[in-house]
This record gives C-alpha cells, sequence and structure tokens, in this order.
C-alpha cells in the first residue's frame, strides 16, 4: 500500500521539479517582447522619462569693451592699449602693450622666465587667441596662440598668462555671483547664461 502512494508522490514531485525548473528557466532567458503577458493584454511600450534640463536664463552679455575693462581691472598688470575681439568660432583675440617692470611685479614671471624678463624691451606688445568655454561653473580659457613682440610665447609663459586671464574674468563674475553654466557665441559679444 505504501508502494502506490510513494509512485503518486513521486510523480506529483517530478511534476512540480519539472514545473519550477521551467519558471527558473523562463525567468533566466526572459520573454521575448512580442509574447503577451499572461493575463492577455497587449505589451505597453514605456519610453524612459527625459531628465529634465534645468531651465537656463540669460544671466548678461559680455561685449567686447566689457571684457577688456574686467581684465583692465583684475590683471595683475596694467596692460596699454588694450583690445578684444570676441569671434563667434567661440574664441577672443586679445592685444595690448605691457611694460616690463609691470610684468616683473606681477607675479607671473617666475624662475627663468623673470630671467628672460631681463632681455625684454622695456615696452612689450602681448598678442594673442584664446578659447573660452565654460567648465564647473567658471569660465576656463586655453590659448590657441600667444606671442610677446611676434615671437610665440612658450607654453609655460603661455599657460601662465591664459591662467591670468581667466582669473581676471572669473574673479568678476564671482563678483557679480554668476555661475556661468553656457555661452552662446557671436561676433562681437558673448551671451552668458546661468
Amino acid at each position: 500500500m505504501d508502494e502506490p502512494k510513494s509512485a503518486r508522490y513521486t510523480v506529483i514531485l517530478g511534476v512540480c521539479l519539472l514545473l519550477c525548473l521551467l519558471m527558473l528557466g523562463r525567468m533566466l532567458v526572459g520573454r521575448a517582447d512580442s509574447e503577451t503577458p499572461p493575463d492577455g493584454t497587449a505589451p505597453v511600450e514605456t519610453e524612459p522619462e527625459p531628465q529634465e534640463q534645468p531651465e537656463l536664463s540669460l544671466v548678461t552679455t559680455l561685449s567686447e569693451s566689457d571684457l577688456a575693462n574686467f581684465l583692465l581691472r583684475y590683471l595683475p598688470f596694467t596692460p596699454q592699449g588694450l583690445t578684444v575681439e570676441i569671434n563667434a568660432d567661440e574664441t577672443a583675440a586679445l592685444s595690448m602693450g605691457v611694460d616690463r617692470a609691470e610684468l616683473e611685479n606681477s607675479g607671473l614671471l617666475t624662475g627663468h622666465f623673470r630671467a628672460a624678463a631681463e632681455l625684454l624691451p622695456e615696452r612689450c606688445d602681448l598678442t594673442g587667441t584664446w578659447r573660452i568655454a565654460v567648465g564647473e561653473g567658471t569660465l576656463t580659457f586655453s590659448c590657441v596662440e600667444a606671442a610677446l613682440n611676434g615671437t610665440a610665447l612658450p607654453q609655460p609663459a603661455a599657460d601662465l598668462v591664459t591662467a591670468a586671464f581667466a582669473d581676471a574674468l572669473n574673479r568678476k563674475l564671482t563678483e557679480l555671483d554668476i555661475t556661468p553654466q553656457r555661452l552662446v557665441w557671436s561676433d562681437g559679444k558673448i551671451q552668458i547664461y546661468a
């Protein structure tokens, strides 16, 4: 009598084991997209909700004269005859005269640059083009080209001048409590969005 019950329990156990394996296999492999759900309804495709970008608003517009005034006020030296040209290609071209004594006293010339400055004439012409971008709520400058009296500046010297320009403009933006997020360029002006 125990034998027929044992056979029945074995069959029931085998069927349950087979169903469990089928369910596990289906979970692991996944269900095909074309297959309808068990309740008979058609599958609903959901699109991920787009991340809402915060609405940026125009905070200020920098003209060429505004940029020149900010640099005149915050640079560690006083440029003479500063001209600024803002271009739609996201660059600003700067041209200025600089007294050698002011360069030496600015702190920009260190080490061998300080010694090399002794060879410069009393007044030098600094020209160059810089790319300006937004990086983590501040403006970043990168030197495209820079020359002193028509001679290309070595990269370390160009980096020092570039850092001075970036610091000057970012100090003014901090003073105005502006944290830039995006720049829109056109010839003659830069629009700053925050």
